[in-house]
């Protein structure tokens, strides 16, 4: 009986879908976190952290600073040749926005100022970019390298980069669609929302921002939809999927003045408005949104309050995205924090689920699993198959 139990147990465990390691997605780790591309010292992992849900904040870069200023995050700052790559205020002074320059439009236009955006549940939020400009996570990470690894602005490929072989773009781009949120890839929000309020948050207003979020008066599933709240519903009649919207974001106050005098960061002159104030971005996921302040393309939201309550803001509702609503979005301030409780409560990591056997009880299976974890054969075949992908804290499932 009791062999029995253990193949019955070691089957059952070998059998479940893990977060098994796969050698792709390994490679794609091992390229995100520490190839250059023979460039100028920065790898993906540069701008797009672990620990802060693959994306870079401003406390992180203050931070980051502050430990080690020659960090090629700063080789503008560090490189002559490099000294227009950033604008180092809007990166980490002024107002720290922690703002990148993009050449959307192309190396011959002028560049654009966006964050790093989170990495959270990206296999869902095709196509890629801010603004859904790029079909496939290979083509972004090419792009990404030509734009932020060079070694001079001249952008020689072969001198100044390379450019990722075919084998690494597959690798990266299995990394980056292995980065869940939750960690073990379940969206189920009722279970993220269980699991808040088992640590002590308020199951009404969770209850009543849901409904808010869902409803007919904040309407925010018209555009955040579908498993991790990135896809539209269909009822704006421009389809569904992961679609962009021009929300009026670039006219909010934050870009108005942000602490940087000279060019285009001078507190005078309006942050450049993209593609004449008219840029259309991407509907990010929600799942995790609370760990990814600050909010929207330009960090122009400190808080996901602010981020929220936007949607209620004469701005929004005269934007091409306000005015496409059947009816104009309305909620209240106390409505706004009901909203944010409802993301606050989705944007929890929940523990794995327990192990259900048939015919034996959620004690008998611990018991088992921790005898098969004792078993030198055993544990070495059971923790090889849970170093599987990374989480948004960066570390694997079992160490």
């Amino acid at each position: 009986m009791a062999k029995s139990l253990f193949v019955l147990c070691l089957v059952f465990v070998l059998a479940t879908p893990s977060r098994a390691a796969d050698p792709l997605v390994e490679l794609g780790e091992q390229l995100f976190e520490s190839e250059t591309f023979d460039g100028n010292g920065r790898t993906c992992a540069t701008c797009h952290v672990a620990a802060e849900s693959f994306g870079v904040s401003p406390p992180g870069i203050a931070m980051l600073f502050a430990i080690d200023p020659l960090d090629p995050l700063f080789i503008a700052e560090n490189d002559p040749a490099l000294a227009t790559l950033e604008n180092p205020c809007l990166m980490r002074q002024g107002n720290q926005r922690a703002l990148f320059l993009e050449n959307i439009d192309g190396f011959a236009s002028p560049p654009v100022f966006r964050a790093s955006p989170h990495l959270l549940n990206i296999a869902h939020t095709a196509p890629y970019g801010q603004s859904g400009g790029v079909a496939n996570l290979r083509d972004f990470s090419d792009a990404a390298i030509e734009q932020h690894f060079t070694q001079t602005m001249a952008r020689s490929m072969g001198r100044d980069f390379r450019l990722p072989r075919l084998p690494e773009l597959y690798a990266l781009e299995a990394f980056m669609n292995s980065i869940t949120f939750p960690t073990d890839g379940n969206f189920s929000l009722d279970r993220m929302i269980a699991y808040a309020v088992s640590q002590g948050a308020d199951a009404a207003a969770i209850d009543r921002g849901r409904t808010l979020f869902f409803g007919d008066l904040a309407q925010c599933s018209r555009c955040h939809s579908g498993p991790v709240l990135a896809t539209a519903d269909g009822s704006l009649g421009t389809g569904t999927g992961n679609l962009a919207f021009d929300t009026g974001v670039v006219n909010l106050g934050a870009n108005n003045n942000d602490g940087c005098f000279g060019g285009p960061g001078d507190p005078t002159i309006p942050l450049p408005a993209e593609a004449g104030g008219n840029r259309e971005f991407s509907t990010p996921p929600l799942l995790g949104v609370a760990n990814t302040a600050p909010f929207f393309h330009d960090h122009s939201a400190e808080t996901l309050f602010d981020a929220v309550s936007f949607y209620a803001s004469v701005t929004f509702l005269i934007s091409p995205a306000g005015l496409s609503l059947p009816s104009p979005s309305a909620f209240s301030i106390a409505d706004t924090f009901d909203i944010v409780a409802f993301l606050e409560a989705i944007s929890v990591d929940p523990p794995p689920e327990p192990l259900v056997v048939p015919g034996l009880s959620p004690w008998s299976v611990r018991l088992l699993a921790a005898l098969l974890l004792a078993t030198p054969p055993v544990a070495s075949v059971l923790r090889g198959r849970r170093r599987g992908k990374r989480s948004a804290s960066g570390r694997g499932e079992a160490e």
